[in-house]
C-alpha cells in the first residue's frame, strides 16, 4: 500500500441533534502548512474538529457524511486511539480534560497510551518541557494551575504525543500577551 501524505476533508457534512452544522465542507492539509478556520462562535469549528480526530461519531452523536483522510487513515474506519498516532486536537475546554494531577504525569500520559518507549517518551517530553518552559510547573498538581498555565500544559500535551497534524480549538484562550 503506498502512503498518501495529507489531511484531506472532502464534502464533509455533520448532522447533530437534528442540526445541520457543517455542509459541504473541503480542506486539504499538507504536512508542514498551517490553516486557520474561523468563524463566528457556533459556526462549526469545534465539530470539524472533533469530526476530523474521529470523536464525532464515535464519542459524540452526530451523522457525518463525506469523506476524511488522515494519510492512509479515515475516522469512518479506524479508531480514535489510532488516528491520534497522527493527529491530535486541543479542544478550546481542555482543561476540563486533564487525566493526570501533576504537569509531569499529564506530558507523559498521552506519550505512554500511544506506545511510545520510555526514551522515545523521554526525548519528546525534554523537547516539550524545554520548548513550553514548564520546567518549574512539572511537579505542580493540575488543579493548582492558573488559566494561562493550563493552556500552556493542554498545548505542551499535544506536542508531545509527536502527532504529524496538531488541530488548535481556541488555542490562545487563556493566556496573556507574551505566552
Amino acid at each position: 500500500m503506498v502512503e498518501t501524505s495529507g489531511l484531506t476533508v472532502n464534502n464533509l457534512s455533520v448532522h447533530r441533534q437534528s442540526l445541520t452544522v457543517l455542509k459541504g465542507v473541503n480542506l486539504f492539509v499538507s504536512p508542514g502548512e498551517l490553516h486557520l478556520v474561523t468563524g463566528p462562535s457556533g459556526s462549526g469549528k469545534t465539530t470539524l474538529a472533533l469530526a476530523m480526530t474521529g470523536l464525532i461519531p464515535q464519542e459524540f452523536s452526530g451523522d457525518v457524511s463525506g469523506h476524511i483522510q488522515i494519510d492512509n487513515l479515515s475516522p469512518k474506519s479506524h479508531s480514535v486511539e489510532l488516528i491520534a498516532h497522527k493527529l491530535v486536537c486541543m479542544l478550546s475546554d481542555s482543561w476540563n480534560r486533564f487525566f493526570q494531577i501533576t504537569v509531569a504525569e499529564e506530558l507523559a500520559f498521552g506519550p505512554q497510551n500511544l506506545g511510545f518507549t520510555p526514551e522515545k517518551t523521554k526525548k519528546i517530553l525534554d523537547s516539550v518541557i524545554s520548548a513550553f518552559n514548564l520546567q518549574r510547573l512539572l511537579n505542580r498538581r493540575i488543579d493548582t494551575l492558573s488559566g494561562g498555565q493550563l493552556q500552556r500544559v493542554a498545548l505542551a500535551a499535544a506536542f508531545a504525543m509527536d502527532p504529524k497534524y496538531i488541530v488548535l480549538d481556541e488555542p490562545s484562550s487563556c493566556l496573556d500577551r507574551s505566552a
